[in-house]
């Protein structure tokens, strides 16, 4: 859908209309040509006729279109061999009647190429239908990705999780079978009747320990080299279409990846319950009201940051708007976790009540690409009222902490869920944002706002007061002084989350440059904010739109940004400049 594209287009030929200067000296800065990208019609303000459309430049940027179909996506970043620089993606595939899994590549996290069945199970296993929710861990030491899944057991009716391996990310993986252990084709890795009938955990028909209901596995293995695998129970039957009254998520030590140890169960989670204590009760009392998290506490996820563990997962019923990701947090892989609340950044990604911008932003995993952390996820189709049908998107997540005060806490914050122009994994294109590199100034800023929020990497798609917006009293001039010429690609200034200090017009953006030791000026202006792509019917914003700048690769010492917004106050999110 190419309309929804908020950017500007600059050519720059730099020998035919840059104007040189020789020793230094800065000569008559030159107009840039350049072309606005509007909802339906692309025009140039000096000929004031429609241009042809032009697609962003997808070797710079990425949209999360959602044109890749599948659910519960699980996505790792490939390191090594013939593959290596592709995000590999397994998921709830529905193609193939979810009697298997697809798998699928990307460069860019909005552009899958499916590459076909990564794993089908044979006529002789276990399970051979109701394939859900797959996860695959690459172990370097011993060369082998490995792919834990669900599925529904042929023999006892109930779902239960798998393992099969392969020594490429697009396989095909074998289920694991080791017959001097007794693990067959026919036989369910996970087999939780092997659990103690005195521990609480265990399902009980009278002394009897009968299988467990579980759904959505996720390994993770500690920097110790210590294994563990979280996963979800499905309490009872009924209460909804998928059958179960209330899921919650638990753990399990592994003595390997092949081996679950029986002894170390937990539970971790109870919806709308702050913390679970171990295998015990649950502390506190429920608040469904504070929580909003339905009946529903599943498609775990476990990240490592700075000796804290945040196990995240999602809420609410697939279907929902609401679906989305969360937070909990702990000292320990096994736990015990707390949740926290929305005001502590607990809501790691979700869709805003009533916005038409994304629906049901849940069942994720975490991807590195480079020092970047993305969150990948499934979100609903029909953005605006939700429903069944679910494609791919992903996002940046930032670690920030969640306040001012000294017992501040570090949590993931997602820059999203974004449905605008965003800039790729610089491991993918190549280019980073620089503007760390630069001193940036500019006047008239409002009492008490700073700078340093157009230059935290953060956007505001929220009104959780997590992240801050860089806010001016009138006219201001922006400038980004980099101490040495830097070699930039574009210039990305991401507009307000607020319609009221929203910007809908940059007067300028002039760049100093330099070309094989001749220096120069050029710049654009006139640059309009996209309004009927990013501000709904009755002026509410969709967040994270941006007015961008593209050019040809130039050596780079200041920026300068001018904008009059008629002197009235306004906001900036934030600015990105694209570089090397």
């Amino acid at each position: 859908m190419k309309k929804r594209i908020a950017t500007v287009f600059v050519a720059l030929i730099m020998s035919v209309c840059l104007f040189y200067g020789c020793g230094g000296e800065l000569k008559e800065s030159i107009p840039l040509s350049y072309v606005y990208y509007g909802p339906n019609k692309y025009v140039d303000p000096d000929m004031a006729s429609a241009v042809e459309e032009v697609k962003f430049n997808e070797k710079l940027f990425y949209r999360n279109d959602l044109k890749s179909a599948g659910a519960d996506p699980a996505a790792i970043y490939v390191t090594e061999g013939e593959e290596k620089g592709y995000f590999y993606m397994y998921a709830t595939s529905d193609e193939i009647g979810t009697c298997g899994y697809q798998c699928w590549r990307s460069k860019d996290l909005a552009n899958w190429e499916c590459r076909g069945v990564a794993f089908m199970p044979s006529r002789d296993s276990w399970a051979l239908r109701d394939y859900w929710a797959p996860e695959v861990i690459y172990d370097e030491e011993l060369k082998t990705y490995f792919m834990y899944y669900t599925a529904t057991n042929f023999l006892t009716g109930v779902k239960g999780l798998g393992l099969a391996t392969s020594k490429t990310p697009y396989g095909p993986f074998e289920q694991y079978v080791d017959e001097e252990k007794g693990i067959y084709l026919s036989t369910q890795l996970f087999d939780f009747t092997k659990m103690s009938a005195d521990d609480p955990l265990a399902e009980k028909d009278g002394n009897r320990v009968r299988p467990m209901k579980v759904i959505d596995a996720s390994p993770f293995k500690d920097e110790d080299g210590e294994k563990y695998m979280y996963f979800v129970h499905d309490l009872g039957g009924g209460g909804d279409c998928n059958g179960y009254s209330q899921s919650s998520i638990y753990v399990i030590k592994m003595i390997d990846w092949y081996t679950p140890d029986y002894t170390q169960v937990r539970k971790l989670t109870t919806p709308n319950i702050e913390q679970a204590d171990g295998n015990k009760n649950d502390t506190g009392k429920p608040n469904p009201t504070a929580m909003s998290e339905g009946d529903v506490n599943e498609g775990p996820f476990m990240y490592k940051h700075n000796g804290k563990y945040y196990l995240t997962y999602s809420v609410n019923a697939y279907w929902q708007k609401a679906y989305s990701v969360r937070t909990a947090i702990g000292d320990s892989p096994m736990g015990p976790f707390r949740k926290l609340s929305r005001e502590e950044g607990g809501w790691l990604l979700y869709a805003e009540a009533g916005g038409d911008n994304a629906s049901g932003t849940g069942h994720h995993s975490f991807a590195k690409a480079g020092d970047e952390l993305f969150i990948i996820y499934h979100a609903h189709r029909q953005r605006y009222s939700g429903g069944g049908q679910r494609a791919i998107a992903g996002d940046r997540v930032t670690f920030i902490k969640n306040s001012d005060e000294p017992d501040a806490i570090e949590v993931p914050y997602a820059n999203g869920p974004t449905y605008s122009l965003q800039p790729l994994a610089a491991e993918v294109s190549g280019y980073k944002n620089v503007i760390s590199k630069a001193k940036v100034t500019a006047d008239n800023t409002t009492e008490g706002s700073d700078v340093k929020y157009l230059t935290d990497g953060l956007i505001k798609y929220h009104s959780d007061g997590l992240v801050e917006e860089y806010k001016a009293d009138g006219k201001s001039v922006i400038k980004i002084n980099f101490e040495d010429y830097v070699s930039t690609r574009a210039v990305m200034i991401y507009n307000s989350y607020d319609f009221d200090t929203a910007l809908g017009y940059i007067d300028k953006i002039e760049f100093e440059f330099k070309k094989d030791n001749v220096f120069g000026k050029t710049y654009t202006k006139g640059l309009y904010y996209d309004w009927r792509s990013y501000c709904t019917i009755g002026n509410r914003m969709r967040a994270g739109g941006s007015f961008t700048v593209e050019y040809a690769e130039m050596l780079t010492k200041s920026i300068t940004v001018t904008i009059s917004n008629g002197d009235l106050p306004f906001a900036i999110a934030d600015i990105v400049v694209l570089g090397k």
